[in-house]
């Protein structure tokens, strides 16, 4: 295998990894094929028009006609049966659309001639769930059609880049799927931590900070979580990497919930450690571990506006709500809010008849586990 195949195949590696880099690896494949235009595309089994997924050496303005240009030929990947034969490569004028070739389709009238594009080769790489990956080269009239070498390399390197375009799509969906996760996370008021093998804290919701940053309850030794009372700070470590190596020895290991007393007769913090069993083969820097932080001297915010939209209460009864959400006697609430200690027992029989409740502690319940409790984080 020569040096140039390696070093496409290498490219596709580097731009699986870092989808920044398919410019550069759909380049390293035109000067392995000596193409003048390389696009990948994604098509439906059924026929659907397709998408560029990436491209090099397109005209920019052309990329979102593609869909409705590419109708033919998406046509062709169906009636020809293209996909049941991947991965193969297609000369331009092995292909027929509508008992046409394809320089004389409207796919190429429309399209490949409008970038001066009169020879091509297709790979069609196959696909799943329904769907296929394929790889368009281009070349202007000028330069003629494509050398029978060029239709080797691509052919030995269509298997590798529908495995790169597969491993990236995944990589994608997982970094999307994360960046939601931690976002959802972000707006939860209970504590949630991600923990490594040695106890440092991947990531940590705004509820969890706000305990580790206080520094009585938790904290962050040596970049490691840890109880903040000292003489205790070495167990809990230890509990941790002691969860964190039978996890990755493949054992069972059940949560650890355990309740850190508070000075002057606060309420405990409650902690909950959920293995993840699924981490017996992660590296340093994937969790094992995941820390919940239930701490019942943070009172989590309800959002007054949103009780109205949710149950339809009025201004003055949502701030009723959230108050007591937040674990205020009807006392208190008609201090903070400055009226008369009825006029909130009357927005509370009001608040009970939309919220369907009849029950303070009921009630309570509904708003703190519901959308309403969701916090306002920066993102």
């Amino acid at each position: 295998m020569t040096n140039i195949l390696l070093q496409t195949m290498s490219a596709f590696c580097d731009a699986s990894v870092n989808p920044a880099l398919w410019p550069d690896a759909l380049a390293a494949l035109a000067e392995a094929t000596d193409a003048d235009t390389v696009l990948t595309a994604e098509h439906s089994v059924g026929g659907d028009a397709g998408r560029v997924t990436h491209a090099w050496g397109v005209d920019t303005r052309l990329l979102v006609t593609y869909p409705d240009a590419a109708a033919p030929l998406s046509q062709w990947l169906q009636d020809a049966d293209a996909a049941g034969t991947a991965p193969r490569v297609w000369e331009g004028e092995d292909i027929v659309i509508d008992g046409r070739p394809l320089s004389r389709s409207a796919f190429a009238a429309d399209w490949l001639q409008a970038q001066n594009l009169h020879h091509v080769l297709i790979g069609v790489a196959g696909g799943s769930d329904g769907r296929i990956d394929l790889v368009l080269l281009g070349r202007t009239r000028r330069h003629g059609r494509f050398p029978s070498e060029a239709v080797q390399r691509l052919g030995d390197l269509l298997p590798h880049l529908h495995r790169r375009l597969t491993a990236g799509e995944a990589a994608e969906l997982a970094r999307t799927v994360q960046g939601a996760a931690a976002t959802a996370l972000r707006g939860v008021a209970l504590g949630v931590a991600l923990i490594r093998a040695d106890g440092g804290v991947l990531f940590a919701n705004a509820a969890a900070n706000a305990v580790i940053n206080n520094g009585d309850i938790l904290s962050l030794s040596s970049g490691a979580l840890a109880l903040g009372q000292p003489g205790r700070r070495g167990r809990f470590r230890e509990l941790l990497t002691r969860i964190a190596a039978m996890v990755k020895d493949g054992e069972q290991v059940s949560p650890r919930a355990i309740a850190v007393p508070r000075p002057a007769r606060q309420r405990p913090v409650s902690l909950l450690i959920w293995p993840l069993p699924e981490a017996t083969e992660v590296g340093p820097d994937e969790p094992v571990a995941i820390v919940f932080i239930g701490d019942p001297e943070h009172r989590g915010e309800i959002d007054p506006m949103r009780l109205c939209d949710l149950y339809g209460l009025s201004r003055a009864e949502a701030r009723v709500a959230a108050l007591l959400a937040q674990g205020h006697r009807l006392d208190e609430t008609a201090q903070i809010l400055g009226v008369a200690y009825e006029t909130v027992r009357k927005h509370l029989k009001q608040i009970f008849s939309k919220t369907g409740t009849d029950r303070q502690a009921e009630l309570v319940r509904m708003l703190v586990g519901g959308p309403a409790a969701v916090v306002n984080v920066p993102m």
